[in-house]
């Protein structure tokens, strides 16, 4: 997820922001990245086993699927009409690089 998050936050967003044929399609969750961060440290601090892990849990899972939703049946369809094939090829090219990238450096980093 966080892998995900920072891609989609890098790349994705800013691409989407700065083309004129898609500047307002899709804007980042701010609200929704918010409660998903503060669920998931609380989420990290308690054992597995807890009495809360399951509804904290279940809380994340609902708003990642929201979230999911509003980008897969709302902005997402827009921009993939907006966009030719070759600005999306480009598009998906410069993320699956910063996915790369940023795998190497957290493996470098666990290592």
């Amino acid at each position: 997820l966080e892998l995900h998050d920072a891609v989609e936050t890098s790349v994705f967003y800013p691409a989407i922001s700065a083309n004129s044929k898609t500047c307002g399609m899709a804007g980042m969750d701010m609200e929704a990245r918010r409660v998903v961060a503060k669920a998931m440290k609380s989420l990290e601090s308690m054992p597995a086993g807890a009495k809360d892990w399951i509804p904290y849990f279940r809380a994340i899972k609902a708003i990642l699927f929201r979230h999911m939703e509003d980008e897969e049946f709302g902005s997402l369809d827009g921009i993939a009409a907006a966009l030719s094939a070759a600005e999306l090829g480009a598009l998906g090219a410069r993320m699956a690089h910063e996915r790369q990238r940023l795998t190497a450096w957290n493996l470098a980093t666990i290592a």
